[in-house]
């Protein structure tokens, strides 16, 4: 069996699965984006490699990570697993910079400036709301803990902290006593 009889095989299982709960008029677009992230997640299966029960086997492992990724996921959830959201991709290294940068005033008692500050905090809403609809939700925890990042990192007092950089505080806070 050639490979791409075989992921030919396994959407043909999947895809009916994949649609339920997606209203009808969503199932086009949904049935081809799906297609495209099983072909992408998937081009490395090599046909060559691929003989007897492998085959059988194969399939029902992949059917089976799948079907637990999204099995009784909304439209949404879906969306964010086959959608690739480059907006988000660059939210969260924008949410990673400004940890690095409350992290390293942490250590070094170095602020960043208020340019910095006020560039990084715009640059951060604007890419939160560039996030594809069906990803706010996901992203919105990371928002509140990148501004209280920024704030921590500019030297602004506030009476909390990120979760993150209140558990790096406790760990420093600690390694004095």
């Amino acid at each position: 069996m050639e490979n791409k009889s075989l992921k030919n095989n396994i959407l043909e299982k999947l895809i009916p699965k994949f649609l339920e709960n997606i209203d009808i008029e969503n199932h086009d677009y949904m049935k081809m984006k799906y297609i495209e992230y099983f072909n992408d997640r998937y081009k490395n299966i090599k046909e060559n490699e691929i003989n007897g029960n492998t085959i059988e086997i194969l399939e029902n492992l992949i059917i089976k990570q799948e079907l637990s990724k999204w099995e009784n996921g909304t439209l949404e959830q879906k969306k964010s697993l086959i959608i690739n959201d480059l907006n988000l991709k660059k939210f969260y290294c924008l949410s990673n910079k400004t940890f690095a940068m409350a992290h390293n005033r942490l250590k070094s008692n170095i602020l960043i400036s208020e340019n910095e500050y006020d560039e990084l905090k715009k640059e951060l809403n604007e890419t939160y709301e560039q996030i594809e609809p069906y990803n706010k939700e996901n992203a919105k925890m990371d928002l509140s803990e990148s501004l209280l990042d920024l704030d921590y990192a500019f030297g602004k007092i506030t009476n909390i902290s990120s979760l993150r950089m209140g558990r790096e505080v406790r760990l420093k806070s600690n390694a004095k006593h």
